[in-house]
């Protein structure tokens, strides 16, 4: 009687294990952000780069010092549908395997500032979720150069820090 018990009990748990194991294939989807450098009165862009397995969509929200850069521009990469609500930024694409936003912001005071992308939420084109935290650029902004100085500086931008890192998830 007792074996007979200790069999279905064995039984009744290998059948529950099957039942409710869910096999995750385990997306790999890493972000990027770069930033630059520019001159008060000027622009400078900031590009946030996701990119591993087929991608469908990510919400990242940003944040930055508004009393130093105004955002002026978002623009998605090559097949990249952006909708922005405020500093919220969804960005969907087809299955590519990378998926671009840049962000163009006008420089209103000189010192180093910071630029932020959390993303909240990502989605796989096969339906797997991801999540790549929070990334961020610094930007510089420098004194425009003063009248009398026939150095010719441009205040173009350029590269300036960025971070990366890669999320894994299982579904």
């Amino acid at each position: 009687m007792k074996k007979r018990l200790l069999y279905l009990v064995m039984i009744l748990t290998l059948a529950l294990g099957v039942t409710f194991t869910q096999e995750g294939f385990g997306a790999s989807v890493s972000a990027g952000m770069s930033g630059g450098s520019c001159q008060v009165g000027k622009t400078v862009t900031v590009t946030l780069t996701y990119s591993g397995a087929e991608l469908f969509g990510a919400t990242a929200t940003l944040s930055y010092d508004s009393s130093a850069l105004t955002l002026t521009n978002v623009q998605g990469g090559s097949g990249v549908t952006v909708t922005r609500n405020g500093n919220i930024v969804l960005l969907e694409t087809m299955g590519s395997s990378t998926m671009s936003v840049t962000f163009t912001f006008s420089a209103n005071k000189s010192g180093k500032y910071n630029v932020t992308a959390t993303t909240s939420s990502g989605l796989t084109f096969s339906g797997e979720e991801f999540q790549c935290g929070a990334r961020t650029a610094t930007i510089t902004v420098s004194e425009p150069p003063s009248k009398d100085n026939t150095s010719g500086s441009s205040g173009s931008s350029s590269s300036g820090s960025s971070s990366s890192s890669s999320s894994s998830s299982s579904g």
